[in-house]
């Protein structure tokens, strides 16, 4: 692995990290939990507000649909496994910063966009011959069953920079902590709140990977 994108794993996880936080600090009420490395990079329980987030940092990258093609087939195999279909409410969120190219994903998009673009893909045999697969199909869901997946679906590819989101931080923890200054935020919460994240993150067991608004 080369030095720079070393640079950017490290900065993506970092991205990753701050982002737990605003989710958060962003909870509705003090019940709510994140999971970190759950099903998906964030699992948050918040009411009616539950969503499994996919969030990637690509400062360097074009973006392309095949660039989150991964992450919406892992979330469309968690509904489908889910077996709840029209009863399910929870979302699904892909999240990610890239260099440029966003004009390429028009929204809202149609259901046949969804299955050409990020739903279609090709498998190479052990003799290295391609096939073209569907996963809609290999899962056997109809058309009513994935435009639902698709109304719990949110992609947004216009997340902001890896400095833009630590501001937000800093504004929520002077919004959220009485009598916060400006400095405290960035000298002492700020970097109290990145140990926690840390800290929780590279637990073995998941459920130590869980925390409570309330006891963040």
């Amino acid at each position: 692995m080369t030095n720079r994108s070393a640079n950017a794993t490290i900065k993506g996880y970092f991205y990753q990290f701050d982002h737990t936080i605003l989710n958060i600090l962003g909870a509705s009420s003090s019940g709510a939990s994140v999971v970190i490395e759950g099903i998906e990079d964030i699992d948050l329980t918040d009411g009616s507000n539950d969503v499994l987030v996919q969030c990637k940092y690509y400062e360097g990258t074009v973006y392309n649909h095949s660039v989150i093609k991964d992450a919406v087939i892992q979330m469309l195999r968690h509904y489908h496994k889910a077996g709840q279909f029209e009863k399910q409410q929870l979302r699904y969120r892909v999240f990610g910063h890239y260099k440029n190219g966003q004009d390429k994903l028009k929204q809202p998009f149609t259901l046949d966009f969804l299955k050409e673009h990020f739903l279609t893909y090709t498998e190479s045999d052990k003799d290295k011959n391609k096939t073209k697969q569907q996963e809609f199909e290999r899962l056997k869901l109809s058309d009513a069953q994935l435009a639902h997946f698709q109304s719990l679906l949110e992609i947004n590819i216009d997340a902001p920079s890896y400095e833009n989101q630590q501001s937000q931080i800093v504004t929520m923890l002077k919004m959220q902590i009485t009598n916060c200054s400006q400095e405290d935020a960035e000298v002492f919460y700020y970097p109290n709140a990145i140990n926690v994240i840390q800290g929780l993150a590279v637990s073995k067991d998941i459920k130590d990977r869980k925390i409570t608004k309330a006891k963040f």
